[in-house]
């Protein structure tokens, strides 16, 4: 993963993509989103439709034990990320 990504204008993404389901609402078109933000996600759901759900963005390592997600984990080595 890198650092820092953008989340399109809703109109464009609905153009493109025909989702089925809208769980959660699109925010803003943002240029220089963050870690650890909510940002959208589309899934292809077990009866082949596309939902949009949202999700907190970065990775949460199989060794983390706490409660509370890790703040600043976002990049893995490819062999070790699945």
């Amino acid at each position: 993963m890198c650092g820092r990504f953008s989340v399109p204008d809703e109109a464009a993404v609905a153009h493109i993509l025909k989702i089925d389901r809208w769980n959660w609402h699109w925010p803003e078109p943002r240029y220089n989103v963050a870690l650890a933000t909510r940002v959208p996600i589309i899934i292809k759901t077990d009866d082949a439709l596309l939902e949009l759900n949202g999700a907190r963005w970065g990775l949460i390592p199989h060794w983390w034990k706490r409660d509370a997600p890790p703040s600043l984990t976002f990049t893995a080595r490819s062999e070790e990320a699945a």
